[in-house]
């Protein structure tokens, strides 16, 4: 059984408008749900990794990312 991943998980995240990097992809942490809806208001974001969860949904944000790790 994993974490549940929902809108309380960083709330705020999405206020963090200049990250350039975001690394939720710690070694299987298991997370399940959708990703944030809020990571579409993160514009300078570059690299994102939830790599070791079981996520889903869309990022708006994804034609500025260079790289992701969502899995």
């Amino acid at each position: 059984m994993g974490s549940s991943l929902n809108d309380n998980f960083l709330p705020n995240i999405g206020q963090m408008t200049s990250l350039k990097v975001l690394n939720i992809g710690f070694t299987d942490n298991n997370f399940e749900g959708t990703l944030p809806s809020c990571l579409g208001n993160m514009t300078s974001l570059r690299w994102l990794s939830f790599s070791g969860n079981n996520l889903h949904g869309n990022i708006a944000v994804t034609f500025y990312l260079e790289e992701t790790h969502i899995t």
